[in-house]
Formats: structure tokens, sequence, C-alpha cells
């Protein structure tokens, strides 16, 4: 390079003195030039190469970051296109003490050689004293998990610490509960993470970064601005806390893992083998003062937890669930996404959000139900289900709120979500009873959705209006849903002495809109009581359109239209208490409530509901106490329910054939009451927590079902309202007690007893089926309801009887962990038992149990090696017979960390005997569920950690991070 510069120098030269005198100053392009420096980075003691450490150039005098680079695989780094300069060279990775050196660049090259980087003996030292602190504290309303206190794999994500945690459940579905109750939202450092998608940090952010989890009982940012927050204003909120080398500055993980199931024996249909898995994702985090920015991406067929099994939940709320969200499986899936947060903008902190996902459902599943027949023989249904779903889908969330709030609040929060689904489910069934087999059933269901929905939320609020306290607030809230679609269904029915076959197409579309709006005032009454009152409104329209079709031609008989119009207008009153120890609530909460359903149908149109109100009124009690580390609280309140839409369809769903499902139109409101207890505490000498609760509610007209079966087997339902109350009282408990010199020993008590009382109606004896060609659905309501109140049905004209099943379920789980700096072992038991009684049949009631005993072992021996495994065995009582098989299951993981890179081997299941048994039980049946698992599986996995830096406005950082990523 340098004499290439000379050459054309002394070209210039020569080629301008022909016309004069020339001076050339070198110094100037000295001066002007771009230079690389490059190095060596070695561990001080072991003199290994150190890859994957962040290098980066500071002018002397200034702080914005001018160069950047990561080191190789063989530490080997290269900063480019650096001008002539005094600089600070940085080199960074976590486990070492920082480099940092002024350097002055002149010189054509610049090679530093190598550099020694020394371990940071510190943090090592910080992790072991950590460990050894309080597991789980209590602060007023928070609860504060230690992370250094549970051990983890290098390898494991966010949802395997927490699932360490006592107290602590997660769901497939992404859910997280703590103490038996579910968790709102999760923040990071305090900051909104991906709005209300709980997966986004559980199954992205890697646990060893993770310093704290503290669980608050949090008032939502309009009530804490009044000073008045009861339990409705309450959200519970996980945030993560990051070890503190991690809250400044850009750092990154990446994975990436391949394997297969390997399951020759091929035990049953349900056991994948020789599929293909793997498991991959990145994620890149920066944060300075002003900014905090998240970008990820993942894809995977299997979690490292090896679990084989995802369930999936949804619930729209509003529009009737379409085939893919019913769909439990195996999941495919893959997202990518970015999280921003700023407060770039004078006195307002914005948050924003994007995440795209694909998933892939593959669901298979067999079952056996027991229909309970109070006047006649019980049937047997065996069924086989296979189904394939795919969904592709957009969310993007935005908030800006003022950061001031001193006088003013506002918080708008516009969110958009966007979903293309399919499904493709089949089903086979038989329905028996002791005199032989009644029918046989296939039926096949093709579905397409795309559902679109805009949101948003807005709150305002002013304060100290001419007197302290003093405020008045506003809230307001719109939901758009609209989805559009098309279905095609065939069946099949062979009955004892004839056939039926349904061939049908289906164009659907679903609109539903709401608003909701609350005005509030509050006024103070001396220091320590506050008065506020409340006025809200609520609106919403839900319209579904089904068009059958059959052979091309319209079928008025599957073709319907129903819409509900909803009007909700309430008022509360509240007085407040508060001191530093006690907050007591209590006051008086009334509803009126609306609610209109039009539905058409062979082209009779039906109005029930209209001009008629529904009123409702509770008083409410909520009180604290906090004393010390011990917070105690009562709560009491009550409140309605709508009807969803896919409730009052006037039509019949045939998807499946043996089980025939009608709307009802006359379905009212529900009206809750529940009362809600707890008490925990934390003694910090012994470091013991300690969780109590007790709740329960009832529920006035609760919509159960009416069904029966024909002669053939095929059962019928219909949604009602129960004209007595159910009910539900469940107590929870949780004990965590360390002991030992250093507490490297602790205890985990867990447990839960919940009494349930069920209302459902059967009928007394055999009763026709519905005629599924010519199905008129207002003759059939007419018969079986009777007048827009039920009097023909709630009589028992029509043939029911009122069923009650009363349910009683208890668990118990203990846990004993012994936790040093390379050894740690566990051992735990847990016992399911439900107890099930009828008052139509007691010979069908029920005593199940499900009972497990497992024990973990994890063992670092040094020089980055990480060895894991666990045991566990499950054995069941009183399920159907196939069903309950105990199973024994052994996991086995080796892993080995090179600096930031580490390199890990799983074995799953390695005896190959795990099954996904589940049991359903209700009013009217019981059903055993086994559903497909992957088996056995080998898992190799590859993960780094990219290197960290504490920087800002670093266009160069976040170039290099990308093309990490990608």
């Amino acid at each position: 390079m340098r004499r290439l510069f000379l050459i054309l120098a002394s070209g210039l030269f020569f080629a301008l003195s022909a016309r004069g005198q020339f001076v050339v100053d070198f110094s100037m392009f000295e001066k002007n030039r771009n230079l690389e420096v490059k190095f060596e980075l070695k561990d001080s003691k072991t003199d290994e190469a150190i890859p994957w450490a962040s290098a980066y150039l500071v002018p002397v005098g200034d702080t914005v970051i001018t160069s950047f680079a990561l080191s190789d695989q063989n530490g080997k780094t290269v900063l480019k296109e650096v001008p002539v300069g005094k600089y600070t060279l940085n080199v960074e990775l976590i486990g070492y003490k920082p480099y940092k050196k002024v350097h002055d660049f002149k010189s054509w090259e610049v090679d530093l050689g190598v550099i020694k980087m020394e371990e940071n003996p510190e943090m090592i030292d910080a992790a072991s004293i950590s460990a050894v602190g309080n597991p789980i504290e209590v602060k007023q309303d928070t609860i504060i998990y230690n992370a250094a206190s549970f051990k983890v794999g290098d390898n494991d994500m966010l949802e395997e610490l927490l699932k360490k945690m006592p107290g602590m459940e997660v769901g497939d579905d992404g859910t997280v509960k703590v103490n038996g109750e579910a968790v709102d939202k999760i923040t990071v450092g305090g900051k909104t993470f991906f709005f209300n998608d709980p997966s986004a940090a559980l199954k992205n952010l890697p646990a060893k970064i993770v310093n704290k989890i503290k669980v608050v009982d949090k008032t939502k940012d309009a009530a804490a601005f009044t000073g008045v927050a009861t339990e409705d204003d309450k959200e519970k909120v996980m945030d993560i806390e990051l070890k503190q080398e991690y809250t400044k500055g850009w750092f990154g993980n990446a994975k990436l893992g391949a394997g297969a199931s390997v399951n020759p024996d091929k035990r049953n249909d349900l056991v994948e083998d020789g599929k293909f898995l793997y498991n991959g994702s990145a994620l890149v985090t920066g944060y300075t003062e002003k900014d905090q920015v998240v970008v990820l991406g993942n894809g995977y067929n299997v979690m490292d937890s090896g679990s084989g099994m995802v369930v999936f939940s949804f619930d729209n709320g509003t529009l009737a669930d379409d085939e893919y969200t019913k769909l439990r499986g195996l999941m495919t899936s893959a997202q990518a996404g970015v999280n921003y947060n700023t407060d770039r903008i004078n006195g307002v902190e914005t948050n924003a959000s994007a995440i795209y996902k694909n998933n892939i459902k593959d669901s298979k599943k067999l079952s056996s139900r027991i229909s309970i027949q109070p006047s006649g023989d019980n049937l047997y249904t065996d069924t086989k289900y296979t189904g394939y779903g795919l969904e592709n889908s957009v969310n993007a969330n935005l908030e800006f709120k003022n950061k001031d709030k001193k006088k003013y609040s506002i918080d708008f929060r516009p969110a958009f979500r966007y979903s293309d689904n399919m499904a493709n489910v089949s089903n086979q069934s038989q329905t028996y009873n002791s005199a032989g087999t009644l029918n046989k059933s296939t039926s096949s269901v093709v579905a397409h959705n795309k559902t679109t929905v805009t949101s948003g939320y807005v709150d305002f609020g002013v304060k100290d209006m001419g007197k302290k306290k003093r405020s008045l607030t506003f809230y307001g809230f719109y939901d758009v849903n609209i989805r559009n679609g098309d279905k095609s269904e065939n069946t099949e029915v062979i009955y004892t002495s004839s056939k039926s076959v349904k061939n049908l197409d289906y164009d659907t579309k679903g609109e539903y809109y709401s608003a909701d709006a609350e005005l509030g005032y509050v006024e103070p009454i001396g220091d320590k009581w506050l008065f506020r009152g409340t006025l809200t409104t609520y609106y919403s329209f839900n319209d579904n359109i089904e068009q059958a079709y059959s052979a091309g031609v319209l079928d008025n008989y599957y073709s319907s239209r129903s819409t509900t119009r909803t009007l909700q207008e309430g008022g509360r009153l509240l007085f407040q208490y508060k001191n530093d120890a006690t907050d007591l609530q209590f006051g008086l909460r009334g509803d009126m409530v609306q609610n209109v359903v039009n539905a058409k149908s062979l082209g009779v149109e039906t109005t029930t509901g209209e001009g008629e109100w529904l009123y409702n009124w509770s008083p409410f009690l909520n009180f604290r106490y906090r004393k010390g580390n011990s917070n105690f609280s009562a709560y009491y309140s009550g409140y309605s329910r709508m009807v969803s839409g896919d409730k009052v369809i006037p039509t019949l769903d045939i998807s499946n054939p043996v089980q025939i499902q009608a709307g009802n139109i006359y379905l009212r409101p529900t009206f809750s009451n529940s009362l809600n207890t707890n008490f925990r505490t934390n003694n910090k000498k012994t470091f013991t927590f300690f969780y109590v609760s007790i709740n329960g509610s009832m529920v006035s007209n609760p919509i159960v079902t009416a069904s029966w079966f024909d002669k053939d087997g095929i059962r019928y339902g219909v949604p009602v309202n129960s004209q007595k109350p159910s009910a539900n009282v469940t107590s929870y408990l949780s004990l965590n007690q360390p002991f030992g010199k250093n507490k490297e020993f602790s205890v985990s008590i867990d447990g839960n007893v919940t009494y349930n009382r069920g209302i459902s109606y059967q009928a007394e004896g055999d009763i026709a089926g519905l005629d599924l060609d010519s199905f008129d659905y207002y003759k059939f309501m007419d018969s079986f309801w009777g007048n827009e109140y039920g009097d023909k049905f709630y009589s028992g004209k029509s043939g029911f009887q009122e069923s009650k099943t009363n349910t009683v379920t208890w668990r118990g789980s203990m846990s004993f962990k012994y936790n040093v700096e390379k050894f740690n072992v566990s051992l735990s038991g847990s016992v399911y038992n439900r107890i099930t009684k009828y008052s139509l049949d007691p010979t069908a009631n029920l005593n199940t149990w499900n009972n497990s005993i497992s024990g973990d072992i994890g063992y670092k021996p040094g020089n980055g090696w990480d060895i894991k495994t666990n045991l566990g065995y499950t054995f069941y009582r009183g399920y159907s017979n196939g069903f309950g098989d105990p199973s024994l299951r052994w996991n086995f993981s080796l892993s080995k960390s090179i600096k930031a890179v580490t390199l890990s081997l799983a074995v799953n299941d390695i005896l190959n005997q795990t099954n996904n048994l589940s049991r359903v039980s209700n009013d009217e049946y019981t059903e055993d569920t086994y559903t497909n698992v992957l088996g056995r599986y080998l898992l190799f996995t590859v993960s780094f950690n990219f290197g960290k830096m504490n920087a800002k406005k670093n266009s160069n950082v976040e170039d290099a991070m990308w093309k990490m990523m990608f």
C-alpha cells in the first residue's frame, strides 16, 4: 500500500513540475488517509485465543465510537477505515476485565500484536455470593426472585429459569402464573417488551443475563395518577432485571440446533420417527440512556426443554373460534420482531414493537369418551383425530405517554393485528353401548380465514385542580375485528340400518365493533380519605354470517346470520382510606345491560332482548395491610359478562357429525361475584417465603349445556342459562425454606385445593334426533325452549332435567434442592387427585390420580463443561382402558463452553416412554385423550454471545450486529 502511494505521488509531482514549481506536503496525505489496526486477543493465563470479543475506538476527548469489530474464532481483530489520530482502544467480553489503552495512530499500517486479557474474578465472586443470598423476597406488593439462586444451563432461555422457581408455572402457550395467578405483562428493565406477547421474552431472553425477577401487583398508570386503584386497576407485571453489565451498551445471543427423532420401534402412531428437528434463535439488544432496542428472530420445531408438546389456546372473546384456533398439537414456528423504547421526544416515553409469526400445527389424537346416561346404558365413543394448521400473522403496537405526571397524564396505545390461517382436520369415530355398535363416522373440514384487528386505548387526566389530589380522568377504548373466510365440510355417518352423507361449502364473514369509555372524578376528604365517582359506558356490535352451499346451490337450512348488540351502562361510588400500612376501599357498583340478539334463518327473522334491561348491583370491598415483610389483602366485587358470538348462531354445527351443536338466540349475560384473599411473608433472617390464598366465586345465570342422544348414539347440545348459580372455591399454598450454613439446601412445598359445583341439563329419556336435511331452527326452538324465557325447557316439558356435578381436586408437590458452585441436585414428587360426583347417576362418579416423582442432577467439573440429567416417573389411576400407562422419562445433556461459544448435545426421552395424557371431565361425559409427542430425540446445539460494549449513537455497532444475526 505504501509503495503504491509513493508511485502515485511521484507521478503527480513530475507531471506538474513541467509547468512550474509545486511543493508536496506528505503530512497532508497522512492526516486524511484511513488505515487498518490489527491485533490478536489471547487469555492471559491459558494463552488461548478469545473469539467474539468487542473491540472499538473512541477518539480522545470524545464519546462517539468511530470503529468497531468483533474478534474472529482465532482471536484476530481488524479495525478498518480508521482515520489518523489519537484513540482509546477498548476491548470487552463477558467474564474478562475490560481492556482500555490510548494509542496515537500515525504509521501507515498498525499491528498491535498480541493483547492479553485477564479474567474478571469479581464477576465470579459476585455470582458466588449472590447464589447464597435470599432466593425469594417480599417487599410490599412485590415478590423478588434472585436468579443466581436457581441453576440453569448456558443455552437456557428465560422460561427454563422461571420453571425452576417456586410457585411459577409456565404454559406451553406462553402464559405464566405466579402462585396460581396469571401474569398480565412481562417487561424488561421496567420497559415494555413486545407488549402483549410474553413468548417474545420467554423464548428469546437468555437466562444467564437475568439478575432478578420481580413480580409486582402494579397499579395501572391511569389509576396511579389519581391515587385511587381498585383491584380492577391492578395488573400482575413480571419485570426482568438484567445483570448490571447488560443494562447499557449492546449485546447479543445466537443459537442453532439440529437433530432428529429416533423411534425405530414406532410404539404407536402418536410418536414421531426420523423427523428432522431444528431450533435456532438470535437476539440483539442495545441500551443507552435514551434508547432500548431489541431485535429477535427464531425458528424451531422442537423446544430445548424437551417437552415435545405445545398446547395452543386463544380466545378472541368476540367472533366464533375458527378451526385453526381449535387445533392442539406439535408446533413448528418462526418469528422475527423488533421492540423499541425511547425517551428522545422531550417529555414523552415512546414504545413500539412489530413482530411477524409463522406457525404450523401438527395434531394427532386418540380419545375415549364415556357419556353418562342416567336412564339407560352409558355410551362409549372412540375417536381418531388428525389435523394440520398454518398461520401467518403480523402484530404492531405503539404507545405514547408523558413522563411528567405532576399535573397531566396522557397515554395513547394504537394496535394492529393481521392473520391469515388455514386448517385441514379429519375425524374417525365409533359409538357403542353394551348392545353393540350404534354408529361409525368420518368427517373432514378444510377452512381458511383472514382476520384484521385494529384497536386503540387512550386516557387523559388532570389533577390538583384548585385542590391537591382532586382529579378528573377520561378513559376510552375501541376495537374493530373483521374476519372473512371459507370452509368445506364432508361428513359420513353409518347407522345400524342407514347412512347419512353431507357435503357443504361455506362462505363466512364476521364483524365485531366495540367502544368503551369511563369518566372519573376524585375528591380528597382530609389527608387520608378520597372519594371517587365513575361513570362507564360500553357498546358492542357482533355480526356473524354463514352462507352454506350444497353442490354449488345455496342451502338455506345451514345458512344463517346472527347479530348481537350489547349496551352496558354503569357507575361506581368509592371511598378510600390510606396510610403507610393500610389501604381500605369500599363502595357500591351498579350495571344495567341490554343484550339484543337478531337471528335470521330460513328467511325467518327473530329479535330477542329489545328494550329489555338487566340490572345488577353489588357492594365491593378492598383491604390491604402491610407490616414489615408481610402483606395481607382481601377483595370482593361483582361484574357482568357478555355472551360470545358463536353461542347464538341459529344453525347446526355438523363439523363433527356425531356431536352436533346448535346456538341459542335467547341466552342472557351472566353475573359473577368473587372474593379473593391472600397473605404472603418473607423472613429476612431465615429466608423463609410463605404464601397462601383463598379465592371464591359464584356465577348467576351461568351458560351451560343441555344435551341428549338419539337412538343411533348421536349427541346434540344447545347452550342454555342455568337457573341455579355455579360456584368455585380455590385455596393455594406455597412455602420455600433455604437452610444450611451457606443456604445450599432448600425445601419447596406447593399445593392447592379446589371445589367446583357445576350445573348442566340432560334428557330424561330418549329424544329423537334432528333432521339434518330439513332442519328448521325456529320450529326446533319452539318445542325445545318455548317462549323467549324458556318456559317449556325450565318446566321440564321438553324432557330435560337438571344435573349437578360436585368436583374436588387437590394437588401437592414437594421438592428438595442442594445447590453449590459445581454441583446441584433436586428431588421432587407430586400428587394430583380429582373426585367427581354426579347427582343423576352416582355409578358414574370418578376418582382419578396423577402421581410423579423426579430427580435432577447438574455437575460442572470445570473448563466450561456442564453435565445435566433428569429422571421422572409418572403413574396414573382411574383412567379408561388403554389410557394411563405409566412412563419413565430420562433426559441427558452435555455441554462445553469455549469462551463465548457453547456446544451442547441433548438426548431426550432416552427410554422412549413419554406420552401426553389429558382428561376432560364435565357434567355429561368424561374423555381421556392421548396427543402426539416427539418421543426419543437427539439435538446438537451451538450458541454464542456477541460482545458487549457501552456506547451511544453508534451506527457501526448496529451494522455489525445485524451482519452477525443475518
